[in-house]
């Protein structure tokens, strides 16, 4: 169990090799430990590994006795022929060297295998959460803007074009590009809510230490002075891009760039045919409703011997995704889950 970067050296081969032959998504890269690392200096976060069964996970401190994994979706990064009682033993172990009473693992996919040991385990509690949109099929962007077109109708071409004649978009990684994203973020409608990557736990750090290292992309939007109004960041792990943010300056908002990077921008390369499917890596929303083909199941999992912690962790977020759900069947924007007035 570690918590520090030079900690952290010693094991990086060791989890660089695991990542690149069962990574699952962008949180097992050791580039995304060890900027989660760097995020977190100021708080409590382990990364917990077990070399000799091949396991690698990481929590983060919520409260005196709650530990979250910092994993989202897939909590484990693990050799492909894990044992499931391998997998139980580094569970129970880690909740011994945490003093935990409650390991929550938040937004699990309920189609990975490392779930399997849960399911049936009365130390493990389980519960549903919103699932997670998805485009599968056919990337090919005629075939997507006519999806676009049959869910949006006729505005989808004109926000297109409009788009098109004041604003344009080009891609970066292994650069740093935290400075372009500042600028965003600092004028979306996010930063009036505090829900912007600065005033979250620090994320600029960590999405602009990503993108540097390569493991991410960024693309930007730009208007005719080469001012950067919107971008999206995307991961591709194991054949699937994930696509992880997306943010716009709100004085720009007349143009759509939050709408055309997902619906257009994003289907433009050819390289789209290879993957295994594109994740939306979120909740359900109006925007991602526009390209999506189906939804995975998500679940929230606690191993816990706290009832009560366990249920005031799992009445919040039930409550929360109610919130969004209602929001998003109301047809309204992501917004309005922040603006009550």
């Amino acid at each position: 169990m570690l918590h520090t970067l030079n900690q952290f050296k010693k094991y990086r081969p060791f989890v660089e090799s695991l990542f690149r032959a069962n990574g699952q998504i962008h949180f097992h890269s050791p580039f995304s430990i060890e900027a989660s690392l760097i995020q977190y200096q100021n708080k409590n976060i382990f990364v917990v590994i077990d070399a000799d069964n091949s396991i690698v996970t990481a929590f983060e401190r919520k409260s005196l006795h709650i530990w979250q994994c910092i994993f989202n979706g897939f909590p484990l990064l693990t050799k492909k022929d894990i044992q499931q009682a391998d997998v139980d033993r580094f569970l129970q172990s880690a909740k011994s060297k945490l003093d935990a009473e409650t390991l929550y693992f938040p937004l699990v996919y309920k189609s990975v295998s490392v779930l399997a040991p849960f399911v049936n385990n009365p130390s493990f509690k389980i519960y549903d959460r919103l699932p997670n949109p998805v485009v599968t099929g056919s990337f090919d962007p005629d075939i997507i803007w006519q999806r676009v077109i049959s869910r949006f109708g006729s505005r989808a071409d004109r926000q297109k074009k409009l788009f098109g004649r004041q604003l344009f978009t080009k891609s970066f990684t292994g650069v740093d590009v935290k400075e372009n994203l500042s600028k965003i973020e600092l004028n979306s409608w996010k930063r009036i809510y505090k829900q912007d990557m600065l005033s979250r736990d620090n994320q600029i750090d960590y999405y602009s230490r990503i993108i540097k290292s390569g493991l991410a992309k960024v693309t930007f939007a730009f208007d005719k002075n080469d001012n950067p109004v919107a971008f999206r960041i995307d991961a591709e792990i194991n054949k699937v891009l994930f696509i992880l943010k997306w943010s716009y300056d709100d004085n720009y908002k007349r143009y759509s760039p939050g709408f055309y990077l997902l619906t257009v921008d994003l289907f433009k390369s050819g390289k789209n045919a290879s993957y295994k499917y594109i994740d939306l890596y979120g909740s359900p929303d109006n925007l991602k409703a526009l390209i999506e083909t189906g939804r995975l199941e998500r679940t929230d999992i606690f191993l816990s011997e706290s009832p009560q912690a366990v249920a005031r962790i799992s009445n919040e977020r039930i409550a929360y995704d109610a919130r969004i759900n209602n929001n998003y069947r109301r047809n309204q924007s992501i917004k309005k889950l922040f603006n009550y007035g």
